[in-house]
C-alpha cells in the first residue's frame, strides 16, 4: 500500500513515428529515416515467363526435352534466355550448336544478338522462343 502506482507505458500503436508526424505536418522525414530499409523497401524485380521450344539436334542436346519454361527478369533479351537455357541444359552450350542456332520469337526470326553488332531482341511475358538448329537435306 505504500507504493505509488506507476503509469503503464503507452501502447505501441499510439506512439507517433517520426515519419508519421512529419507527414502529418507536411515535412520531409528526417534524413536518417529516408533510406531505412523498413521505411523504404527495395523495389523487387518483376518477372516474366517465356517458353522455349527445342527441335532436332537441340532436343537431343537437351536430353530429349521438347521445351521448357523460363522465368526471367523483365527486359531480358534473347541472349539472356540462351544463357539460362544453356545453364539448365548444358549440352546446348556446345560451340557447333551455338554457332549455327537460329531463334524465332513468336514465329518471327530474330538475331541471337552479339554477332556482327546485331542487338539481341528484348523479350516480353508470354513469348514463345523456338531454338532452331540447322536443317540439312536435299
Amino acid at each position: 500500500a505504500g507504493r505509488a502506482a506507476q503509469a503503464a507505458p503507452p501502447p505501441i500503436a499510439s506512439v507517433p513515428l517520426p515519419q508519421a508526424r512529419s507527414k502529418r505536418l507536411g515535412l520531409a522525414p528526417p534524413a536518417h529515416h529516408r533510406h531505412h530499409p523498413a521505411l523504404c523497401p527495395v523495389p523487387r524485380p518483376r518477372w516474366m515467363r517465356v517458353s522455349v521450344k527445342l527441335f532436332a539436334r537441340g532436343r537431343e542436346l537437351a536430353g530429349g526435352a521438347a521445351g521448357a519454361e523460363f522465368e526471367l527478369a523483365d527486359g531480358a533479351t534473347t541472349r539472356e534466355l540462351l544463357a539460362a537455357a544453356e545453364e539448365r541444359f548444358p549440352g546446348l552450350a556446345t560451340p557447333d550448336f551455338r554457332e549455327t542456332l537460329v531463334l524465332a520469337v513468336n514465329c518471327e526470326y530474330v538475331p541471337v544478338g552479339g554477332e556482327e553488332g546485331e542487338p539481341p531482341r528484348v523479350l516480353k511475358d508470354g513469348d514463345e522462343v523456338a531454338f532452331i538448329p540447322p536443317i540439312s537435306g536435299g
